[in-house]
């Protein structure tokens, strides 16, 4: 009697569901089938002929030593096996012509054959989303995950960062996008969360005084950033609020600096199951896949953008990255830069499910602007503290931060 084989469950898969599509809801085509691609292409002769897939007694009459399961209603994983033999057939042939291209000294035909390779990945048939009564499993008892910021105004209009998205934070050099990046991983730390960032601007050092000056603005300690990275802040002082953060602090901050390695969305991609959030700072200084600046082409930072939107939703994960403002987002009034004004703007703010621009408002105060929400109201404005050495990024009213920028002005 024949052999149970992936291809054989598959086929009787299909005649038990009376689903011809089943196979190319998982991408498969005859020319995957090696040993009962006859049987196959039967079967769906017969649906087109007679609208109907064929019986399992009929399937037997037609080719008698068939093993037929009659009990096998499963698709996915003789699908997967199916590609997964395919796949490997199509590389050893690569390979096999490879070699010979280099016995001829055609090394640049040997690359060219490995251009745009790679492994086709099995999906599931995507099912009927209209009735879904498992959603309302737990249903008021269950909320979504998302992790919280640290201003009230950004909170109530996005409910925090939601599994699945992207934001971008904006504003032009110097005016403080990584500060305000490190204070949200310090606050989603507060809050249980393990967070990645992925520092190109900076050394790890660098960042990690800034993340220990507002963790310990948030825990009561009177810090001093500029002291603690110039190592002049007391030595008994940085001991106790490392242990304050140690005892006090649920979660956990990585950095990954330049020198651990480029910075690219197949990275962050490899790193996304590890974390419950990620941040990079910025996406300018990324590299694409193939190691190429985002900075080289419109293309390839658009490549990278993509990238991220498709690790956020392919693992369920959100990133915040930080962006640079044109030099159409330069200008002496007071409101942030437009949704328009982001460098590559057409990618970014397409990919972005929330986009923030920030400009400094005085020396000790900024103000932002909610550019986009892709899920509640956007175009409002909130205000914060600019107290980097302390720490200090927290939300103010307008009329608080005019104060301070007059202050600042009358040099007070």
């Amino acid at each position: 009697m024949a052999r149970t084989t992936p291809e054989t469950l598959l086929i009787s898969a299909i005649v038990n569901s009376n689903d011809p599509g089943l196979g190319e809801s998982y991408g498969l085509r005859p020319e995957h089938f090696t040993g009962h691609r006859n049987e196959y292409e039967w079967v769906l002769t017969n649906y087109r002929q007679y609208g109907t897939c064929p019986s399992g007694s009929q399937l037997l009459a037609a080719f008698p030593a068939f093993p037929y399961a009659a009990d096998h209603a499963s698709a996915g994983w003789p699908a997967r096996e199916i590609r997964m033999k395919f796949d490997r057939r199509k590389m050893q042939q690569r390979l096999r012509d490879a070699t010979m291209a280099l016995d001829r000294d055609d090394v640049e035909g040997a690359y060219k054959l490995f251009e745009n390779c790679k492994m086709n990945v099995v999906s599931p048939k995507p099912g009927n989303a209209l009735v879904d009564y498992a959603f309302l499993d737990g249903y008021e008892d269950v909320r979504e995950p998302r992790i919280p910021v640290p201003w009230d105004s950004l909170e109530t209009r996005t409910n925090g960062i939601g599994a699945g998205e992207l934001w971008y934070f904006a504003a032009r050099q110097g005016h403080g996008k990584s500060s305000f990046l490190l204070d949200m991983a310090a606050e989603a730390a507060v809050h249980g969360k393990s967070v990645v960032f992925y520092s190109l601007e900076m050394t790890r050092r660098q960042a990690q005084v800034r993340l220990h000056a507002a963790l310990g603005r948030r825990l009561g300690h009177k810090v001093d950033a500029n002291a603690m990275l110039r190592r002049t802040w007391p030595h008994a002082d940085y001991k106790h609020l490392l242990q304050s953060i140690e005892e006090q602090v649920p979660g956990s901050v990585h950095i990954h600096e330049m020198s651990m390695g480029l910075v690219t969305p197949g990275l962050v991609n490899s790193h996304a199951g590890d974390f419950d959030l990620s941040v990079i700072d910025y996406v300018g200084l990324m590299r694409n896949d193939e190691g190429l600046p985002a900075i080289k082409d419109y293309r390839i930072i658009a490549e990278i953008s993509n990238g991220l939107k498709a690790t956020c939703l392919a693992k369920y994960h959100p990133i915040i990255a930080a962006s640079q403002i044109n030099r159409d987002g330069v200008s002496v009034r007071w409101r942030p830069p437009a949704l328009h004004t982001l460098a590559q703007s057409d990618h970014l703010g397409n990919d972005g499910d929330v986009v923030i621009t920030m400009k400094r408002f005085g020396k000790g105060a900024a103000v932002s602007s909610i550019e986009k929400n892709r899920h509640g109201s956007s175009g409002d404005l909130f205000f914060n503290l600019y107290d980097a050495n302390h720490g200090d990024f927290r939300e103010i009213t307008k009329d608080e931060a005019e104060e301070i920028k007059d202050r600042d002005e009358d040099g007070l």
